[in-house]
C-alpha cells in the first residue's frame, strides 16, 4: 500500500495547475458571497373572536392592545387580551397534541385563565369597557433565581383600576410598571377623558384618588402596589397639584426646557399615530447647569452638564401624548418643566444627527397650508432649531442628479386622506455599497450613528433618509389605502395605517419596518428596503400591531386587531439553500452550454 495520500485522490494531483486552484477558490468564494439570503414568511398562526352582543360602539376602537409576556417566569409567553364584554383573558397556544388539527384550519388559541372585570358605574346607562392594559413585575430581581410573577393592571373607561395576579386573582389595589421605588414597585396610571368638552376641575385636594373623578390629560397617579395610602404625605399641603397643569406658567420646582433637553433626548424618539401610542416611561433626568457655574464648581457638578446614561435610577415620568410631551417628578408628581409642544399633527421627534438638538420630522402635502415658500408638496421635511435640516420627495423616485433637475409633477399634488407619522429609528449597521464607499457616505454614517427617517404614503411607497438627508432607499409595497375614505370621512376613524420599527429576533436591534395597510401586512428591511415578507389580511387593521414572541421560537410575532377578532401571525425564516443550489445549477448549466457551443464551432471551423 502506498504511503502517498495524494495517490488516493480520483485524479492526478500532480497535474493540477495553479490556475485550477485559483478558479476553484474564486468559484467557492462567489458561491458564498452570492448565496441566497434567508427566506422570511408571515404565517397565520391563530385567531380569537372577540365580537359580542355588547359590541355596539362604532367609529373608533377603544380596546387596549394585547400584551405578550411571560407572566409566571416559566419560559413560555402568554397573550393577555381584553374584550368588549368586560372580560380579561390569558391565552396560550394549542398543545403539540393538537398540531394535527391545526394544519388544515386556523386554530383558536386556548384560554388559560379568564376573569370578569368590575364594571359598576355611577351612571347605569353608561357602557363600561376596558381602555388600558399593562403587565409587569412590581419587585426588582436581585439574582437570576428570582421568579417574577407579574401583576396585570386594567383600567376601564369609568376610571376603575383593577389589579390582578398572574392567575387573574383580583388584588387589593395597586399602565407602566417599574421595579424602582422606596420599597416596592410602582404602578403609574394616566389618561384623558375622551369628550368634546374638557372635564371640570373638581379634583379634591385630600391626597387620595377618587376613581369616579377620572384623570385629566396631565395627571399621573403614583400608587404603591397593594396599598391604599398616599406616598410622601408630608409634602407641602398648600401645594395644589392642579396648579401645575396650566400652560405657560412656571410653578414650584419647574425649570426651563433647555436645562433638561439632554435628558429629554434620551427618551426619544417620539411618535404618535393612534391613542395606543400614548405611553408612560420612567427616566433619569439631570438639570444642565450654566457654563459659569460649571467653571466655578467643577468638582461638585462633574458630569451633570453632560448627557447622562438612561440606565440611571429613574426620577421622572415622561408622558408621550398627542401633540405634547410631559415630564413629571416621580417622587412628588410635580411637573419638572413646561410641556414640550408639537405644533403639527403626524410629526415625530428625535435627535436624528446626534447634535443634542431635537429635530421635528414631518411631511408636507399640497392640501396643507404653506408654511415656507420653498417647500415642495409631497416631501419629507426635517426641521432642526427652526431651520430645515433637509427635505426630499416621498412621492417620486429619487433622481440620479439629486434635486438639480427636480420639478413639481402630478404625483406631488396627491391628497393624503389618512396621513401617517414618520418613523425615526436608529440607523442600521452594515449598510454599504460601491457608490457609498466612493462618496465617503459610508464612513460618515459609521461615525454619526444617528437615526434614519422612514416615510410612507397612501400608495404604499416607503422612503428612507439618513441622518443628514442622504437617500437610503425607496420601495413600493402592496399596503395601499388610496381609495379608502373616498365615500365619507367617518370611515377614516376605523382604519389605522401604521409603520412600526420591529426587531426580527427577540431582544435584538430594530432591523425591519412593519407596514400595516389596507388589508395587508408587509415586513421591509431597514438596511436596503427589500420586502422580506408580506401577507394579506381578511379584515381592516384598526389599531397598531402588537409585537411579541407568542410561540417561543426566538423570532418576533405579530397580533393584528380587527373589528371582531384578533389574528396572530408568526414570523418564520429559513436559509436559502434551495435557491443557492438552483443558482449554482443554472451557472454550471450555462458554462456547459457555452463549452459545447465553443467546441462545436471549433469543429466546424476545422
Amino acid at each position: 500500500m502506498s504511503s502517498d495520500p495524494f495517490k488516493l485522490l480520483p485524479f492526478d494531483a500532480g497535474k493540477v495547475r495553479t490556475q485550477d486552484v485559483v478558479v476553484l477558490v474564486v468559484g467557492l468564494t462567489a458561491v458564498f458571497l452570492f448565496r441566497a439570503p434567508y427566506v422570511w414568511d408571515l404565517k397565520p398562526f391563530w385567531q380569537l373572536h372577540i365580537a359580542s352582543d355588547t359590541s355596539e360602539i362604532s367609529g373608533k376602537n377603544y380596546l387596549p392592545l394585547p400584551v405578550v409576556t411571560d407572566l409566571d417566569s416559566d419560559g413560555l409567553s402568554e397573550v393577555i387580551v381584553t374584550t368588549m364584554d368586560s372580560k380579561i383573558q390569558v391565552l396560550v397556544l394549542p398543545s403539540h397534541e393538537d398540531e394535527d388539527d391545526i394544519s388544515s384550519t386556523l386554530p383558536h388559541i386556548h384560554v388559560k385563565k379568564d376573569a370578569v372585570l368590575y364594571t359598576k358605574s355611577y351612571n347605569s346607562s353608561t357602557f363600561t369597557f376596558p381602555v388600558a392594559l399593562g403587565a409587569g413585575c412590581d419587585r426588582k430581581s436581585t439574582n437570576s433565581l428570582d421568579v417574577c410573577r407579574q401583576i396585570i393592571v386594567v383600567v376601564t373607561n369609568n376610571g376603575v383600576v383593577q389589579c390582578f395576579s398572574d392567575q387573574l386573582e383580583l388584588l387589593e389595589i395597586a399602565v407602566h410598571i417599574v421595579p424602582y421605588s422606596l420599597d416596592f414597585g410602582l404602578v403609574l396610571i394616566g389618561g384623558r377623558l375622551a369628550k368634546d368638552e374638557p372635564p371640570e376641575d373638581h379634583l379634591k385636594h385630600d391626597h387620595h384618588l377618587n376613581t369616579s373623578d377620572g384623570l385629566s390629560a396631565d395627571e399621573v397617579a403614583r400608587l404603591p402596589p397593594r396599598r391604599g395610602r398616599p406616598v410622601k404625605t408630608d409634602l407641602l399641603s398648600t401645594y395644589h397639584f392642579k396648579l401645575a397643569l396650566h400652560a405657560s406658567q412656571y410653578h414650584v420646582g419647574e425649570v426651563h426646557l433647555s436645562s433638561i433637553t439632554d435628558s429629554l433626548i434620551t427618551t426619544l424618539p417620539y411618535r404618535w399615530q393612534h391613542p395606543a401610542d400614548t405611553k408612560l416611561q420612567t427616566a433619569h433626568f439631570v438639570k444642565k447647569l450654566p457654563s459659569s457655574s460649571i467653571g466655578t464648581n467643577q468638582k461638585a457638578t462633574a458630569g451633570t452638564s453632560q448627557p447622562h446614561s438612561s440606565r440611571g435610577r429613574p426620577n421622572a415620568v415622561v408622558i408621550h401624548q398627542r401633540k405634547a410631551i410631559e415630564v413629571l417628578s416621580l417622587d412628588t408628581g410635580r411637573r419638572l418643566c413646561a410641556s414640550y409642544p408639537i405644533p403639527k399633527d403626524h410629526t415625530s421627534l428625535g435627535d436624528v444627527n446626534n447634535d443634542n438638538v431635537i429635530e421635528h420630522v414631518t411631511t408636507f402635502f399640497s392640501s396643507e397650508p404653506v408654511v415656507q415658500s420653498d417647500l415642495t408638496p409631497c416631501s419629507a421635511v426635517v426641521i432642526s432649531g427652526g431651520k430645515i435640516l433637509f427635505r426630499g420627495s416621498v412621492c417620486r423616485p429619487a433622481s440620479t442628479f439629486g434635486s438639480y433637475f427636480s420639478s413639481t409633477s402630478g404625483e406631488d399634488l396627491r391628497v393624503e386622506s389618512v396621513p401617517v407619522a414618520p418613523l425615526v429609528v436608529p440607523s442600521p449597521s452594515g449598510r454599504s455599497g460601491l457608490l457609498s464607499h466612493l462618496s465617503g457616505v459610508k464612513f460618515r454614517r459609521e461615525s454619526i450613528r444617528g437615526f434614519d427617517s422612514v416615510f410612507v404614503i397612501s400608495s404604499g411607497r416607503l422612503t428612507s433618509f439618513g441622518p443628514y438627508g442622504e437617500f437610503n432607499w425607496q420601495t413600493d409595497t402592496r399596503n395601499s389605502w388610496e381609495k379608502y375614505g373616498v365615500g365619507g370621512e367617518s370611515q377614516g376613524e376605523v382604519f389605522v395605517p401604521n409603520i412600526q420599527a420591529v426587531s426580527t429576533s427577540v431582544g435584538g436591534v430594530e432591523d425591519t419596518v412593519l407596514v400595516s395597510g389596507w388589508k395587508h401586512l408587509t415586513l421591509v428591511s431597514l438596511k436596503d428596503g427589500n420586502v422580506l415578507a408580506s401577507h394579506s389580511l381578511p379584515c381592516v387593521c384598526d389599531s397598531p400591531v402588537t409585537q411579541g414572541d407568542f410561540n417561543n421560537d426566538g423570532l418576533m410575532d405579530f397580533i393584528v386587531h380587527c373589528e371582531r377578532s384578533y389574528l396572530g401571525f408568526s414570523l418564520e425564516n429559513r436559509p436559502g439553500y434551495w435557491w443557492t443550489v438552483v443558482g449554482i445549477a443554472c451557472g454550471m448549466g450555462a458554462v456547459l452550454v457555452a463549452f459545447f457551443l465553443l467546441r462545436a464551432m471549433e469543429e466546424l471551423m476545422a
